[in-house]
């Protein structure tokens, strides 16, 4: 029997698209996201446990090694303020696998999340 999250609040994504000839395009990133957005919910669910009321966007920085890998993750901004959401985010980042970027090399963006109550 599988156990079902409870949804206690939305993740809103907030994607610009572009293309792009070296790197990945906000197209790829976003699909790879919305692949992934039951993770960033878990944490939110955790979150929204202890505050019912959070709320607010974090923009999270990340660099895809040439392999597809995420090799780096950070808070570009953050109007949450839980250090516990931010470390279950960025952990869970640090599993997701994107596309080979385009030239071979190492890609860097940052990618908005917008956290609502229900």
């Amino acid at each position: 029997m599988k156990k079902q999250l409870a949804l206690l609040g939305f993740v809103l994504l907030s994607p610009s698209f572009s293309l792009a000839s070296e790197g990945l395009d906000s197209l790829e990133i976003q699909r790879v996201v919305r692949t992934n957005l039951n993770q960033v919910q878990h944490c939110y669910n955790q979150l929204q446990a202890v505050n019912s009321k959070a709320k607010g966007k974090i923009k999270v920085n990340f660099t895809i090694a040439p392999t597809g890998l995420v090799s780096k993750v950070g808070i570009a901004e953050d109007t949450i303020g839980d250090a516990k959401f931010g470390e279950c985010l960025i952990g869970k980042i640090m599993r997701w696998r994107f596309p080979a970027p385009r030239g071979g090399k190492e890609f860097s963006t940052t990618y908005p999340f917008t956290l609502t109550p229900k």
